[in-house]
């Protein structure tokens, strides 16, 4: 009988690197040095974007507010 949970998690594990390497490609990095990034690296890129983000999005809601009170 298969192992219906090892294949879920694979998959799990193919969407999860996938949707990575969509996000990379969407900041503008080529595929082959997306290809070349150690975990570290790529743990990183992925922090960094992730927290300019929140800052970016703290910055909309904030001026969002402001606007709001005039």
């Amino acid at each position: 009988m298969p192992d219906k949970d090892g294949a879920s998690l694979h998959k799990g594990f193919q969407y999860q690197y996938w949707m990575v390497v969509l996000n990379l490609l969407k900041l503008g990095i080529p595929f082959e040095v997306i290809e070349s990034l150690s975990d570290g690296e790529l743990s990183t890129i992925l922090g960094l974007t992730s927290a300019l983000s929140q800052i970016e999005q703290e910055t909309m809601e904030r001026e969002q507010r402001q606007s709001a009170r005039m």
